[in-house]
């Protein structure tokens, strides 16, 4: 009986490492906990991961008790959109109108919505000023699964003048909250006038 016991208690024991380890590794969330029975008071025990908040009666009346099973939970999708600017053809001095497009992807695991109109920007530089407006043409919302893009498309309408050899800057950028990586949020495209 001694030595079943003792069997026992360290099967319990490794059994509470691994599940310990297990939390530590897939939880994510702050509200995450590791649970053990306490064969000895029939209940089971639960503490914040970082050892605080123990309490060993967190469920009580567990008479025979001698494990805990837990399910991890489906994590929440990642959010990450990356910007890309794409600017065609030649940027012309006597222009007073340039089209380019900011192509967004979805490079995370769950589907995004974009609305252009807030989740899109656009500006145009000239030799590092901000210069004349920038319209958004493209002003439907779109949905993309992951590894999915599509592109929204704005206009600069300069004012003023545009000297040959002028450097012009185009930055796109897209922002949702809870992105993972905002690093990859802005994409930017210089052509000099001609």
């Amino acid at each position: 009986m001694i030595r079943s016991r003792a069997s026992f208690a360290v099967a319990v024991a490794a059994a509470l490492a691994t599940l310990a380890l297990a939390a530590l590794a897939f939880a994510s969330r702050a509200e995450a906990y590791v649970y053990w029975t306490n064969v000895d008071t029939d209940s089971i025990g639960r503490a914040n991961l970082d050892g605080t908040g123990v309490n060993p009666n967190f469920i009580t009346g567990t008479s025979g008790a001698y494990a805990v099973a837990v399910d991890a939970l489906e994590p929440a999708p990642t959010i990450d959109a990356t910007a890309e600017l794409i600017l065609n053809g030649p940027t012309r001095s006597a222009a007073t109108k340039k089209g380019f497009v900011v192509r967004v992807t979805n490079l995370g695991m769950g589907p995004i919505t974009i609305d252009p109109a807030t989740d899109t920007s656009a500006v145009v530089t000239v030799n590092g000023s901000p210069a004349g407006s920038v319209e958004l043409k493209s002003t439907n919302s779109k949905t993309l699964g992951p590894g999915a893009r599509t592109r929204f498309r704005y206009q600069w309408n300069l004012e003023g003048s545009l000297l040959p050899g002028d450097t012009v800057v185009y930055s796109g950028t897209v922002s949702l909250a809870d992105d993972a990586d905002p690093g990859n949020n802005t994409d930017s495209a210089t052509a000099t006038a001609r």
